[in-house]
């Protein structure tokens, strides 16, 4: 079953998940925000200290970061985000070729994928779903593991309160 089938029998849409969009020039960040609004609930900020409050409060499944600000680099940014959130999906994103700094973030596992800032329009949506539906699988399968848990959880309470229940019946006989 593809993921599009999935989100319309939970009710879902690619809208239903947030993406932040991280980057210092407030021309590309405005331009990129509109383009990808169409598809996508997005936010943005040229701030990188105010990313890990914007995951937090708005519930963001997907971070894109350009590479190269003044502040922080791209992959310190996103390996904050990992830090706090490691469920989140991080991209890291640059117009320049940043070799160096792109083979590192995606090999220390701190990015998810690359992509450049000239890529096309539907090149960065279909990253961003493919994104999206790896947040998706991951974010199922943590909630899969808690309510496991939690039934473990309860059986070993009622298996428990049932041994109890016996053994004072044998007492009490």
């Amino acid at each position: 079953m593809d993921i599009e089938t999935i989100f319309k029998m939970e009710g879902l849409t690619w809208k239903s998940f947030n993406i932040l969009l991280i980057d210092d020039e407030p021309e590309y960040l405005t331009e990129l925000e509109e383009l990808l609004s169409f598809d996508f609930s997005v936010s943005s900020t040229i701030d990188p200290d105010a990313v890990i409050p914007i995951v937090r409060d708005k519930n963001v499944s997907v971070v894109i970061s350009d590479q190269r600000m003044p502040k922080k680099t791209g992959t310190q940014v996103l390996a904050a985000v990992k830090r706090e959130f490691p469920n989140v999906i991080r991209i890291l994103m640059t117009g320049y070729a940043d070799h160096d700094a792109t083979i590192e973030a995606i090999n220390s596992g701190e990015v998810y994928r690359y992509i450049s800032k000239k890529a096309p329009t539907d090149e960065k949506v279909a990253l961003i779903k493919q994104a999206i539906e790896v947040y998706y699988y991951r974010d199922a399968e943590v909630k899969r593991r808690e309510l496991d848990k939690a039934l473990l959880l309860n059986r070993d309470h009622g298996v428990k309160d049932r041994y109890n229940e016996l053994k004072t019946k044998k007492e009490n006989s």
